[in-house]
């Protein structure tokens, strides 16, 4: 008898392949969604100088997606892209059952993904609390996408601090009138809103997103009993996003709100079902203006950013604090805690063509961040137990008594110049550096340089070198009464120094990057213990890294699109134990008349995760593959359908733990499906 994952998957291969043999006999089919791969590379990247650059010209090594391109893949969200970009690699944390993080070129010092900024029209998705993002942002929606552009390598040249191994600029889609409504696996429930107007002189463009499901079921370790003992839990979670966009003359209002709730399976790498909570918000207001003064072209960029994250978690096995507790008391240590942080942020940006061969870019930013002291809310004094305080007093409620996060304020004031130009009559420079003081860090100084190099129409060479820094963050300086891991105020910036060597050829229907890249980081933030279990952040030294980077693609005839990626880390520092050394993804798209069909296979390399309470004590995680479908049909230029196949043969995986505490790695989900319908308005 077949297995029922099984049987399950040979149902969903055998429907994206009869639906591709249906395309293949609709010969007379309208062609409502031809893409070429001529289309693909005449895309412009303007995140990497804030120039629209070709990809043989722009001065990193880059991959540009498509709102045509993402419309046809199994994807949903940014961390499923990822894994279809060159050193870029992402996976499931435990920090939460929505948490997903995310790294470039093996690089990954905590679990909140500081070393990579996100960028949405020119908003910085960033929380300076952990320095990362909020842990749902991998989730972000990629139907409001009209281009994204994955940037490797160091940006803070143009951007300082968290520009630190690459940056993600995301544009979003404007224009659009249309409704998406889904139905899924695990009672998924998928809508989308796109809707574009004119009131006068003002354009409006409205985003709406939503999405619920009630989780997988896994049989996991017990956290707060022995190592044997699996419980059973789920990870049901939600999330939403609303994006309001006004433009008129030469202004743009922006307001972003994305917010997502979870509960059960892992919080901070613990079990508790009924229990563990999270809930998080990242809301947004900007107004951008362009103008021109003396033949140079400038824009004001205005920010104000309010996030916030919940958590309420398990700490402690009932009755471990029965002992030391006055009252006695066998409940466990409960503990809920929200963070808050508020930054304001004004940049001004001047692009002065100085003759067609040259020009330059320069500007100033201030960003004002103001973080709250924080209070953790517990049934025990969490204060007196780190300082062994005994016996701790027993609440049996949870009372916001002990300070967790130091408030804090941060000031940065960064300048900024870049200059390019074509030298000779093949090659182009680009020569950037920026200032940056940090008022709780001291000051920072990055650089770029860049020279491409046009050997014919088809064939490029590109020399980069670049030094980028981070900042540590909020938590990083400031956290207390920690059993677990303390803050140090006396941590330096880390900065990395890069070099690239990178070759393109270009043809009409082929493309290939071939590029090789080094990294030295100077002063890592890492951990380091400080007394029995107790983790400290500081500054060390650590190994290079090195590694090669390749990205294919190939239209095969008209309507077959075949692409490939691969990466291959030669070198790691042991600190990135967590990350794999070896990914690879191939994708084929097909499209013909009113049908497109496409599968994706994305590889991770075998990977660690620390256990028995030792980060020195690891476990290997096998390696796997992921394969992703979907399928639309063009009812007519109003209706289309669409089915949609996560991990298609039910792939059962792990990935790394975030603490040392676990026996096994974090486990994920099976295979997904949803079936969706569009309608354009």
């Amino acid at each position: 008898m077949i297995p029922y994952p099984i049987k399950r998957s040979l149902l969903l291969s055998l429907i994206l392949l009869t639906g591709i043999s249906q395309a293949l006999a609709e010969s007379n089919m309208e062609q409502l969604l031809s893409l070429s791969l001529e289309d693909l590379i005449k895309v412009k990247v303007t995140g990497s100088t804030r120039q629209d650059e070709s990809l043989k010209s722009v001065p990193s090594p880059v991959t540009v997606f498509t709102h045509q391109q993402i419309k046809r893949l199994g994807a949903d969200y940014l961390d499923e892209l990822m894994g279809l970009v060159p050193g870029f690699q992402t996976f499931r944390s435990s920090s939460s059952p929505v948490a997903y993080t995310y790294s470039a070129r093996g690089h990954r010092s905590t679990q909140n993904s500081t070393e990579i900024l996100i960028l949405l029209d020119g908003i910085r998705l960033v929380i300076h609390r952990n320095g990362g993002i909020l842990t749902r942002i991998p989730k972000f929606s990629l139907d409001q996408v009209q281009r994204v552009e994955f940037i490797r390598g160091p940006g803070s040249a143009m951007y300082g601090t968290n520009a630190h191994m690459g940056v993600i600029n995301i544009v979003s889609l404007k224009g659009q009138n249309k409704i998406k409504a889904g139905y899924g696996s695990l009672n998924r429930k998928h809508a989308r809103l796109q809707t574009s107007t004119s009131q006068g002189a003002v354009d409006i463009d409205l985003y709406a997103a939503f999405d619920r499901d009630d989780g997988e079921r896994y049989k996991v370790q017990d956290t707060f009993s022995s190592s044997t003992n699996i419980v059973s839990t789920k990870d049901p979670r939600k999330t939403g996003d609303t994006h309001l966009q006004l433009s008129w003359n030469q202004s743009k209002l922006h307001l972003f709100h994305g917010a997502h709730s979870a509960e059960d399976f892992y919080v901070q790498a613990d079990t508790a079902n009924d229990l563990n909570e999270v809930y998080g918000e990242f809301n947004s207001l900007s107004f951008e203006r362009d103008f021109n003064w003396f033949d140079i072209d400038s824009n004001m960029f205005l920010t104000y950013t309010a996030t916030s994250a919940y958590k309420k978690l398990q700490v402690t096995a009932p009755g471990a604090l029965a002992s030391i507790s006055s009252p006695s008391s066998t409940d466990p240590l409960i503990a809920d805690f929200k963070f808050t942080e508020k930054e304001s942020r004004i940049q001004w940006h001047n692009d002065w063509a100085i003759e067609a061969q040259q020009s330059l870019q320069f500007g100033a930013e201030y960003r004002y961040i103001k973080s709250p002291e924080t209070k953790a809310g517990n049934n025990f004094d969490v204060g007196d137990l780190v300082q062994q305080n005994f016996p701790l007093p027993f609440y049996d409620e949870l009372l916001k008594t002990t300070t967790i996060s130091l408030a804090s304020e941060r000031e940065i004031l960064g300048f900024y110049s870049q200059y390019l130009r074509t030298i000779f009559k093949h090659t182009e420079l680009t020569a950037g550096l920026r200032y940056d003081n940090i008022s709780s860090v001291d000051h920072q100084l990055s650089q770029r340089l860049g020279l491409v190099h046009h050997l014919d129409d088809v064939h490029s060479v590109k020399l980069l070198y670049g030094t980028a820094f981070r900042a540590p963050t909020e938590h990083q300086l400031n956290l207390v009464n920690n059993p677990i891991i303390l803050g140090n105020q006396d941590i330096k910036a880390e900065v990395v120094k890069s070099w690239d060597l990178i070759w393109l050829g270009q043809w009409s229907d082929l493309y290939i990057s071939l590029g090789y890249f080094q990294h030295s980081v100077d002063d890592a933030i890492t951990q380091t213990i400080v007394s029995g279990s107790v983790r400290q952040w500081g500054n060390t030294d650590i190994d290079n890294t090195k590694g090669f980077e390749g990205e294919f693609s190939y239209e095969l005839v008209e309507g077959w699109l075949f692409r490939a990626t691969h990466t291959r880390l030669a070198q790691l520092p042991d600190e990135s134990f967590r990350e794999a050394d070896t990914l690879s993804s191939l994708l084929l798209n097909y499209q013909y008349g009113r049908w497109n069909g496409n599968i994706a296979a994305i590889y991770n390399g075998e990977r660690e995760s620390a256990t028995g309470g030792d980060f020195s004590n690891r476990i290997l995680l096998d390696d796997y593959w992921l394969v992703y479908g979907k399928i639309s049909y063009a009812l007519s230029e109003e209706w289309q359908t669409e089915l949609q196949v996560k991990n298609l043969f039910d792939r059962n995986y792990s990935t790394p733990a975030q603490n040392a505490g676990l026996i096994e790695g974090i486990s994920n989900r099976d295979s997904e499906i949803l079936v969706r319908v569009i309608w354009n308005f």
